[in-house]
Parts: structure tokens; C-alpha cells; sequence
């Protein structure tokens, strides 16, 4: 009984207090201003609210506003509090929080106030990308290719085309027998001097594919030089006939075939009237001899050779023989060492014996050459780029 009559004024006293401020409203229509925050710029918001209607206890408030940063704001009405943040051009929005009132809606706009300078936003300029330099165009092989186009005197059946191994191909060189080193007497070091001026001339028609060996046909030609120190009088003596200078003229077909580094070749020559087979009794000085070494008179020769490619070198062996001659068949063997000594070996057998000669090769003229290759590179560079 005690606590109840204690509990009913309690309750009686908390009626009036709210009574009392519900009656303590303004008449009229209620205005509150929101403040920018310190250091911003002053937006000057305002809202209103109908007088008498009440407000609850927490109700939204929209605005837009003209700052040009986040903004944060807050006043009272009647104990009420309202926060948020704007951004320029962007809707304002807050919420009105009042300690007790009926439902109402409160509804506000913008007032623009004083802008202070703002600092100037820095500019940015763009800049395009240097474009990647191309790459640059690989190499031209020009003297790999040549060597891949012959074994030493004797043509192969590649082209040196950078583009692939066929088509036509020409040579001009110079081979330059400088003496006889051993025969089958011993140390026997006697100048030659004999020099054949040759020209090949190649269409290589057929590349090598699988097991099938590539084909070519062509022209081997030039002017055989003998040596001729000492000829007359031994000639005079041993009533030999001398030999002259003369241009030979073969046609011939070859095959060739790759295994890796090494590529094998294998062809005949058909001389036209003179053929290459004069050159035999030029490669010996007549002043070690009084044996008869006439010049055969066949139309036929064959040769075959190898290729070895070993680190940017090549090791080229090739061997010619006359294959109409049954009784001391005239063989010789050309050998290149990579260029390591500056000359190279070759190996004759005749009817006379046997001999072991030194000889100088020059190049005189290759086509294609090289400006003809670096632009088949950048043709099948082109292409190569295009979708």
C-alpha cells in the first residue's frame, strides 16, 4: 500500500512535465539553421517545421547543398539535434532527433553562403607511351648459306636462298693448286701453280622432305690454267705432249640430303666437248716425272661429298673419279678444314702414283648476294607480322 501511494504521484508529476513542454511550442512556424563545421565552406541550411503539428522523436532531413567538401553539421530545436555530411551538388540529408513529439515532417533547402577560395586542383597531362622499338631483324647467314651451296669444287643440290634451299643459285671462284707436299717417294715439295677459274651455275628445284633428298641441275665451267715451268724442256726430253690451257664446259645433276649438322651430296657431270677431267695431269710437275700423263677423253665424272657444320665451321671432304676408265682410275679428293689453316689438302691417285697437294679456294662472286638476301628477310619479316 506504501509503494503504490508513492508510485501514483510519481506518475502524476511526469504527465504535467510533458504536458508543460508540448504547450511551450511557438505558435508559428519553427526554423533552425545548420552550421558548416570549422575550416569549411559555409552552405547556410535552414529548415522549418509547421508549428503545433509536433515532431517525432527522430524524423529525416533532406537539403542540397553548394560545399565543395564533406560537411558536417549540427544544431538544436527544442532539444533536437540533426548531423550529416554533404558533398557538392549532392543531396543533403541528416535526421532530427527531438525528445518526444507527435509525427510531423520537416522539409528543408540550401541557402548559399559565402565561399572561400578554394586552392586550384592540380592538372594532370598525359602523355602517350613511347611505342616499343621493334625488334631488330635477325642477322642474314650470307656465308653460311654459300657454304651449304657446295661441297668445294663440286656444286650440292641447296640453294643459298634465305628463304629456303630452292631456287637459282651462281658461284664464281677461284681454285689455285700451289704445289705437291709428299708422293710416293717421300717429301717431295714442288710448285704446281695450276689454276681453274670455275663458275656454277644452279637451279636447286626439289627440297629434301622426309627421306626424299633434294634435287639440282646446272652448269660447272671455267678455264683450266696449267703450270707451265719447265714443260718444254722436259717435254722436249721425254717427248710428251704439253698441255694447254684449256675451258671446259660440264652440265650436271646432284642430290643432297641432311642428317643434322652433316648433309650428303652425290651428283655426275656430262662434259660438253672438254670436260673437267683435263684438269687431272695439270695438277703434276712435269719436271718429277717422264712418265706419259695424257688427259682422258671421257665425258663422264662422279662425285660425291660431305658437309659437317660444327661451331660456325665447315668441314667439307669431297671425292671425283672417272668411272669410264677401268685400267688406273684417276681419283682425287679435295678436303676443307674450316678455314683453321688458311689453305687446305687435296689427294691425287693416277697412273703415274699418288700425291698429297696444298690449294688456296677464293670466292669471286655469289649470288644471291647480300642485299638480295636481306630483302627476302624482310619480305618473310612482313609476312610473318600481318594477321
Amino acid at each position: 500500500m506504501t509503494r503504490t501511494r508513492r508510485f501514483v504521484p510519481v506518475c502524476v508529476l511526469a504527465a504535467w512535465t510533458v504536458a508543460a513542454r508540448s504547450a511551450a511550442a511557438p505558435a508559428g512556424p519553427e526554423r533552425f539553421s545548420i552550421p558548416a563545421s570549422p575550416g569549411m565552406p559555409s552552405p547556410g541550411i535552414s529548415a522549418t517545421a509547421p508549428a503545433g503539428s509536433g515532431l517525432p522523436s527522430a524524423v529525416p532531413v533532406s537539403a542540397t547543398t553548394t560545399a565543395r567538401a564533406p560537411l558536417a553539421f549540427s544544431t538544436s530545436l527544442s532539444g533536437a539535434a540533426v548531423s550529416g555530411t554533404a558533398i557538392q551538388g549532392a543531396a543533403l540529408s541528416g535526421t532530427l532527433v527531438l525528445p518526444s513529439a507527435p509525427s510531423s515532417t520537416v522539409q528543408g533547402s540550401a541557402i548559399p553562403g559565402q565561399q572561400q577560395p578554394v586552392a586550384p586542383r592540380p592538372s594532370f597531362t598525359r602523355t602517350a607511351a613511347a611505342a616499343p622499338a621493334k625488334p631488330a631483324p635477325p642477322p642474314v647467314p650470307y656465308e653460311e648459306l654459300h657454304q651449304k651451296a657446295s661441297l668445294i669444287v663440286c656444286p650440292s643440290a641447296y640453294a643459298a636462298h634465305y628463304k629456303g634451299p630452292t631456287g637459282e643459285n651462281a658461284e664464281v671462284f677461284l681454285m689455285w693448286y700451289i704445289g705437291t707436299l709428299y708422293d710416293e717417294r717421300g717429301l717431295s715439295i714442288a710448285p704446281i701453280s695450276t689454276l681453274f677459274i670455275g663458275a656454277d651455275l644452279k637451279w636447286a628445284f626439289l627440297s629434301e622432305r622426309g627421306g626424299r633428298p633434294a634435287a639440282a641441275i646446272g652448269y660447272l665451267g671455267g678455264l683450266e690454267v696449267p703450270f707451265t715451268g719447265g714443260v718444254v724442256k722436259v717435254s722436249t726430253v721425254t717427248a710428251q705432249k704439253q698441255t694447254k690451257q684449256s675451258i671446259v664446259h660440264d652440265v650436271y645433276m646432284v642430290l643432297s640430303h641432311g642428317l643434322g649438322p652433316l648433309s650428303l651430296s652425290a651428283g655426275a657431270l656430262y662434259g660438253i666437248k672438254k670436260a673437267f677431267p683435263l684438269i687431272l695431269p695439270m695438277l703434276r710437275n712435269p719436271n718429277f716425272t717422264t712418265k706419259p700423263n695424257p688427259a682422258p677423253d671421257t665425258i663422264w665424272t662422279a662425285f660425291g661429298g660431305a658437309d659437317l657444320a660444327v661451331l660456325g665451321r665447315h668441314f667439307k671432304v669431297e671425292v671425283l673419279t672417272l668411272p669410264e676408265v677401268e685400267v688406273d682410275r684417276p681419283w682425287i679428293v679435295n678436303t676443307h678444314l674450316g678455314g683453321i689453316l688458311g689453305f687446305d689438302f687435296a689427294y691425287l691417285r693416277d697412273r703415274i702414283g699418288w700425291e698429297l697437294l696444298g690449294y688456296y679456294q677464293l670466292p669471286l662472286y655469289r649470288w644471291p648476294d647480300q642485299k638480295r638476301l636481306e630483302k627476302e628477310r624482310d619480305r618473310m619479316t612482313a609476312a610473318r607480322r600481318r594477321p
